[in-house]
């Protein structure tokens, strides 16, 4: 087992149908008609994840991708006052991802 100290780069809101039929329907083991519902479990995930100090901590730059046209939406949803004045969006060269940073 390794344990890295890197940062991290986390993925929101990634997902589409065409994940179901390329993975012959296993992702998370779920039909596509629960798209929604995947979708909202990968959300907790994430604002579970964010929001525990022990797995997420205060002072650690955080990188985030996610759709071109989602990225600066994003900023409201992160959970600390600090996250939401040092997010900023770094790359918006690509017309599908785009990608920002933000320090807890």
């Amino acid at each position: 087992m390794r344990a890295v100290d890197a940062d991290r780069l986390i993925a929101w809101q990634l997902y589409w149908r065409g994940e179901n039929f390329w993975s012959g329907d296993e992702d998370l083991g779920l039909a596509a008609r629960d798209e929604d519902r995947v979708r909202e479990d990968r959300q907790r995930r994430v604002h579970k994840y964010i929001n525990d100090r022990t797995r997420a901590p205060i002072g650690r730059r955080y990188f985030l991708v996610t759709e071109a046209g989602r990225i600066t939406s994003v900023r409201s949803l992160l959970p600390t006052q600090r996250a939401r004045d040092t997010f900023e969006v770094l790359d918006t060269t690509s017309n599908k991802f785009s990608i920002a940073a933000f320090t807890l």
